[in-house]
């Protein structure tokens, strides 16, 4: 007896101690998986504040609920001074469950700083509601009720948000207890380095070139083109005139607009640095940006000899040759090699599609144009041509919804482009819908006076609405545009053929006077002057520039949103 009283005890015994083992376990792994799901997410905040604009961008886009990447994305935008983009990205971290001050205040102020003070107004009273904000917002429209009215845009941003974008990057861009870890591995490899790194080394070692040059790089990657034209600019007047930095140096030029002094910038490079690649690529940007189309052409080609393995480079050519107009199954074939190289990139798509709907490939430039908007919705010119090529398709009530659809994004994402508004009136004429057509068509003709077929849909959508003598106004006006358009084309062939003959110049700027287009009347008595001092000389010039003005602009991306 005394011995099975012994057994049970020990038994007894043996399963406490099992069931003390067991619960060990049991805490020691939902401990391990607590910690390895912290220290996923410290990683992970510590590799989000490294990432740059376009990595921040893929990001959200496939994680669209991570409303704290989100936020970072809108102070990175706002630093960029893309206002609209930041605001989308700031009402997104809203909406994901980000209600704190700086996401909201911030939100407005860039609503602000875009030139929507009824957006930002909005915002305030949206956020106001939430008890938590109620405070921080009261202050905001305390400061605002003290301004003047209608502030400038600036003004009114920094009103709403006194400490702009720093105060919401100082929240979302703390990153965890491992970004020591990560900024001790990335300085031992610079080049692979993310963008916090690259700063806080700048700081840290200003007379290092190589550390001044990847920040320059980060800078441009980022958007912040005038400080990266400050910081290269000073290190150019230090007496850095190495290929990378003085290439790096015209690339922010050509980005604020300063093409001229960017191009001979490239130049320069490349009589240091014959086939450069980067600067052969720039280069044919710049002439892209001032309509030498031929010269771009040259550019790309030689680009594309330098590394025949660049995407970039024969998109350039795709780009140059589809605007040229001379040669559009050579654009079709360069941006097809594009492709091939780069199968994920999207950035030549809303070019490649264009030249595609030219040479009568209209399901293939859907296609591709779906495939842009797919990975960048809100990009207003592929909403634009996507509804533009659908156009041309075989109409059905399906497919003529979809263009409504199309257009009208188009607009909410751009709400001034013409163009936009001109077709979205046309077809809602073809519809039948006058009433609805009439504003769209006439902000259309307010922005671009000379567009004939919006002009003739106006007259329609007049006289369908009992409107007989604006619908009579407006068919005069098509008639007198109509003459008109033909006169200046009659003349540009006829320079084109005789580029040395003055009176020809004389009657086209005389012309283009009398059309409400001074500027382009300027650029032909300037070429007139050309013609007078220099002769022969200069026709050969000027012959090269009638081909390459912006008329050879396709009708689909002229005046583009």
């Amino acid at each position: 007896m005394s011995e099975q009283i012994t057994t049970t005890s020990h038994s007894r015994a043996v399963q406490r101690k099992g069931r003390r083992v067991v619960f060990l376990v049991s805490g020691l792994l939902i401990i391990g998986i607590f910690a390895w799901f912290g220290l996923q997410n410290a990683w992970r905040s510590a590799l989000l504040r490294q990432d740059y604009l376009d990595q921040l961008q893929q990001h959200v886009r496939s994680a669209p609920y991570d409303g704290a990447a989100a936020a970072l994305l809108g102070a990175r935008l706002d630093q960029a001074h893309q206002y609209e983009a930041a605001a989308r990205s700031l009402k997104l971290a809203a909406v994901d469950g980000e209600n704190t001050s700086e996401v909201w205040l911030s939100w407005a102020a860039t609503e602000a700083a875009g030139g929507h003070p009824q957006r930002a107004w909005a915002v305030l009273m949206l956020a106001r509601k939430k008890p938590a904000l109620r405070a921080a917002i009261d202050a905001s429209i305390a400061r605002c009720r003290i301004l003047t009215a209608n502030p400038a845009p600036a003004v009114l941003a920094a009103a709403i948000c006194p400490q702009g974008e720093s105060r919401l990057l100082r929240r979302y861009s703390a990153g965890s207890f491992l970004n020591s870890l990560l900024l001790w591995y990335q300085e031992k490899h610079l080049e692979q380095s993310g963008w916090a790194t690259r700063s806080l080394l700048a700081h840290k070692y200003p007379d290092r070139s190589d550390v001044q040059l990847l920040w320059a790089q980060a800078l441009l990657r980022n958007k912040r083109y005038m400080s990266a034209y400050r910081l290269l600019d000073a290190r150019e007047k230090k007496g850095d005139l190495s290929v990378a930095t003085r290439t790096l140096h015209a690339d922010a030029l050509r980005e604020l607009q300063a093409t001229g002094t960017a191009g001979l910038e490239y130049v320069a490079v490349l009589k240091q640095k014959p086939g450069y690649l980067p600067a052969l690529l720039g280069l044919g940007k710049v002439a892209l940006k001032r309509h030498m189309l031929a010269f771009g052409v040259q550019v790309f080609r030689k680009a594309t000899l330098a590394d025949p393995r660049s995407a970039e480079a024969w998109a350039g050519l795709g780009r140059a040759l589809y605007v040229q107009l001379l040669d559009l199954n050579g654009a079709v074939t360069a941006f097809k090699r594009a492709e091939e190289i780069a199968p994920n990139s999207t950035a030549f798509l809303v070019w490649y599609a264009d030249a595609l709907r030219a040479t009568y490939h209209p399901r293939q430039a859907i296609a591709l144009l779906k495939k842009r908007l797919a990975v960048h919705p809100h990009d207003a010119r592929a909403c634009y041509l996507l509804a533009y090529t659908l156009s041309g398709t075989a109409a059905t009530p399906q497919v003529t919804q979809q263009e409504i659809y199309w257009l009208k994004k188009s607009l909410d994402l751009q709400p001034r482009a013409y163009t936009a508004r001109a077709l979205l009136g046309q077809i809602l004429v073809q519809q039948k819908q006058y009433q609805q057509a009439i504003p769209y068509l006439i902000e259309a003709l307010k922005e671009n006076p000379r567009e004939v077929e919006a002009t003739l849909a106006l007259a329609t959508a007049f006289q369908n609405t009992g409107r007989l003598a604006d619908a009579s106004n407006a068919r005069h006006a098509a008639a007198n545009l109509t003459r008109y358009l033909s006169q200046i084309a009659t003349l540009h062939d006829a320079i084109k053929n005789h580029p040395g003959d003055a009176a020809l110049y004389q009657k086209i700027a005389d012309l283009y006077q009398s059309g409400g287009q001074p500027n382009k009347a300027h650029v032909y008595l300037s070429a007139l002057h050309l013609l007078q001092k220099y002769g022969s000389k200069a026709a050969v010039r000027l012959n090269q520039f009638e081909q390459e003005t912006d008329t050879t602009y396709p009708a689909a991306m002229r005046g583009e949103p």
